[in-house]
């Protein structure tokens, strides 16, 4: 189960009684590993930067175990011969830092612990940090504790316990100047326990080597409300661990990241990792190009009960990204859809978009679907498109907000564009034209009836017509905006050759129409 990184301060000490500067964070927990309830193993994992000038990698180490209410040690435990995982990979296939070098050290021992209704905590103590450190003041004398606490190996609702393991030293363990990156911290729990994950203060060491552990002091402008600097600042989400971080200088940060063990909605333990991470100049991908001819702010106009379809098409620089798209409107619950496409070729399956009322188009493959993004992807040049016949009167004149999101993924940050415009139902273009003097319905299928010609507004259009012959008797009404005089009296009988006036009032088109006694000659 995915669980925060979270550290409290209960269980158990380690301390280092060197220089060590080189050191540049690492953890504590404690796992059970049985048969025995009283069966568990120790690790401590420290970092080490492995630049030129840096200290070697530390051989052993004093773990000591206190009494969580009493702060009585309870034991020393010395660990040693670690297993060295030297010179980490740092970056991705899109930006690899220099000058940055990590060495892992995981540092184990079994161990028996006894029963204790108090609990304990343990810690790990070394002293110094770098003194190239930019949020914490005289970094060069302030120290490293690393801290886990853990519950009662007898108390039944406990039993057999593990902390979250911590994990390894990431990948992506830098930041980026002026750029808002995204960190996963989330860690595992074996037991199933709920985490809830915290930004804390490092913690600085203490000559006697028992808590409570004093926090490092934080330079001018730092705290732990602004760890980085930057807007948004340092936070982490406290059911995920996702952390973000925006500092907007060149420098060395040190913070740590406390996970809480809840059971049955009680805290039975807790354990935190201190890091030290350099903020950088990252050399990042551009964002992906939105081809459309829109920009923020535009209103593409929608003509009402017009079938309109557009494609959305966003396209990377390198045409080699993954290439993410959403979109978000509310006119997708009034009726809009996402067209299937038919392939325009096989073997593979290739799809032609259609963009910018049609002039364009690009064909690609078919998009696959992210479920962790809750996105579409394709390489390169991604697309997705709508369609919307709006026929509901009330909305005509309504303006409608429409967002179209795209990204790339695997670079430090994330290469992101957006773009948001409206959608506007307009009423039917004004078509009224002039209406025929003349028509002739003698049967040839040529100019049959007498009507208004142009495109009406059936939401708006009102409209009364009445014919009368010249005897000033009416032979014909409609209340109809699409009526069709064929010649015939009310009575279905041909009326013949001749004259006729028409009065015809109302609102056809959206535009005003007053015709009185206007006349039309009927020819057979």
């Amino acid at each position: 189960m995915k669980k925060g990184l979270g550290l409290i301060m209960l269980l158990i000490v380690v301390t280092f009684s060197l220089k060590a500067s080189h050191i540049v964070g690492g953890d504590l927990t404690v796992k059970w590993i049985g048969p025995t309830k009283n069966d568990f193993q120790i690790q401590l994992r420290v970092f080490r930067s492995c630049s030129p000038g840096s200290a070697s990698m530390n051989t052993s180490f004093d773990v000591r175990v206190y009494d969580k209410v009493t702060n009585v040690l309870v034991n020393t435990i010395t660990i040693t011969n670690p297993v060295i995982n030297a010179n980490l990979p740092f970056g991705d296939a899109c930006f690899t830092p220099t000058g940055l070098c990590v060495d892992e050290g995981i540092f184990t021992q079994n161990v028996t612990i006894a029963d204790n209704p108090n609990g304990y905590y343990l810690s790990a103590q070394v002293c110094c940090r770098n003194a190239s450190i930019t949020n914490i003041t005289s970094p060069s004398s302030a120290g490293m504790t690393f801290y886990c606490e853990i519950p009662d190996p007898g108390n039944t609702a406990t039993l057999n316990n593990s902390n979250p393991d911590m994990g390894p030293y990431p990948m992506d363990a830098y930041l980026c100047v002026n750029l808002s990156k995204n960190f996963n911290f989330s860690v595992t729990d074996v037991d199933g326990d709920s985490l809830y994950y915290s930004l804390s203060e490092p913690l600085n060491d203490v000559p006697t080597g028992a808590g409570p552990y004093n926090p490092v002091t934080w330079s001018a402008g730092y705290s732990l409300a602004n760890i980085v600097g930057g807007t948004p600042p340092m936070s982490i989400n406290p059911l995920t661990g996702v952390m973000t971080a925006s500092p907007t200088v060149i420098g060395t940060f040190v913070f740590a990241v406390k996970v809480e063990e809840f059971r049955n909605g009680v805290k039975i333990g807790e354990t935190r990792r201190d890091a030290q991470y350099e903020s950088l100049n990252c050399t990042t991908d551009a964002p992906p190009n939105f081809l459309n001819n829109l920009s923020n702010g535009d209103t593409l106009k929608i003509p009402f009960e017009s079938s309109f379809c557009e494609s959305l098409v966003f396209q990377d620089p390198d045409v080699g990204d993954t290439v993410f798209i959403d979109v978000s409107s509310n006119i997708y619950g009034l009726g809009a859809y996402t067209p299937n496409l038919t392939p325009v070729s096989t073997n593979p399956n290739m799809y032609e978009y259609f963009y910018d009322y049609g002039t364009n188009s690009v064909i690609i493959p078919a998009n696959q679907y992210d479920t962790t993004e809750n996105a579409y992807w394709n390489l390169g040049t991604v697309a997705t498109g709508f369609c919307w016949q709006p026929t509901d009167c009330e909305l005509i004149g309504q303006t409608f907000d429409f967002k179209v999101n795209s990204f790339s993924l695997g670079c430090a940050g994330r290469a992101e564009d957006s773009v948001s415009f409206f959608v506007s139902v307009v009423p039917p273009e004004d078509t009224l034209r002039v209406i025929p003097n003349v028509f002739t319905p003698n049967g040839d299928g040529l100019n049959e009836v007498y009507k208004i010609d142009g495109i009406y507004n059936r939401c708006n259009d009102n409209i009364t017509v009445e014919i009368y012959n010249r005897w000033g008797i009416k032979i014909y009404e409609s209340n109809d905006p699409l009526f069709e005089w064929n010649g015939k009296n009310k009575s279905g009988n041909k009326v013949p050759e001749g004259t006729y006036f028409i009065i015809i009032k109302g609102i056809y088109a959206s535009e005003p129409i007053v015709l009185e006694k206007r006349t039309v000659t009927l020819l057979r």
